[in-house]
């Protein structure tokens, strides 16, 4: 009887001692979440930055389900504490570029083991990709239209003022087509707004030859956010 009771406390205490990944410990699990954000094809990098208030879970041990959730600093950084040694999963949620995923998002994740107590294990970023459109920013390009209206013929000017109501497009990069076209205002003026970081190119129709129209253009490069930007020269074009 007395072996019996002595096997069972054995038991108990070697049950006691082997706890599971999880909460109790002071060991910490930390890192930051990096986000790249695409235009709406993932052929044009637009913007990157640590991203702020972005949801990072983490999964004990072999469980199925996520067991804690932590939203990120400002500065993109995450950080589970109080955990025991073991193995982790830490991951985030993307844009899926495959187009698979039924919801569009798929899991970035990253396996974390904590060799013991009172360890700090720094985890590589967690890299999440996003999309937006060229016109989801917070920054503007500005310019005007110089009209020079000739005669039929093209040889003699008639006129000559700030156009209203003409046509401006504007191209993002190397793509092959425009985006976007507003009308010129009253003066002559034109406005792209809620532009994203990158190279534009804005142009104008000119009918030189009177038989075929040509592009006149000015290209400007967004560098940063809430940069609005006031192209000097005017977009000269013949009518």
């Amino acid at each position: 009887m007395k072996r019996m009771m002595y096997l069972m406390v054995l038991a108990v205490l070697a049950f006691s001692c082997s706890k599971e990944e999880g909460e109790g410990g002071n060991s910490v699990i930390t890192g930051k979440v990096f986000a790249k954000i695409y235009n709406n094809s993932f052929t044009h990098l637009l913007d990157s930055f640590y991203v702020p208030d972005a949801d990072v879970y983490i999964i004990y041990g072999s469980n199925k389900t996520y067991s804690d959730r932590y939203s990120t600093n400002w500065d993109g950084t995450y950080r589970f504490e109080y955990l025991r040694k073991g193995n982790y999963r830490v991951f985030v949620y993307s844009a899926d570029t495959s187009g698979n995923s039924a919801s569009g998002l798929v899991p970035v994740i990253a396996d974390v083991h904590v060799p013991g107590n009172n360890e700090t294990v720094h985890v590589q970023d967690l890299i999440t990709l996003d999309k937006c459109d060229y016109d989801e920013g917070t920054s503007s390009v500005t310019g005007k239209v110089w009209v020079v209206d000739k005669n039929a013929e093209r040889t003699d000017i008639i006129a000559e003022y700030y156009g209203a109501d003409e046509d401006v497009f504007i191209v993002y990069g190397d793509d092959p087509f425009h985006f976007d076209d507003v009308k010129t205002y009253h003066d002559g003026t034109f406005r792209f707004e809620n532009l994203v970081k990158g190279t534009y190119t804005v142009y104008a129709l000119s009918d030189p030859f009177a038989r075929m129209l040509i592009p006149v253009s000015k290209t400007v490069t967004i560098y940063r956010d809430f940069q609005h930007i006031v192209i000097s020269d005017s977009l000269v074009i013949i009518k």
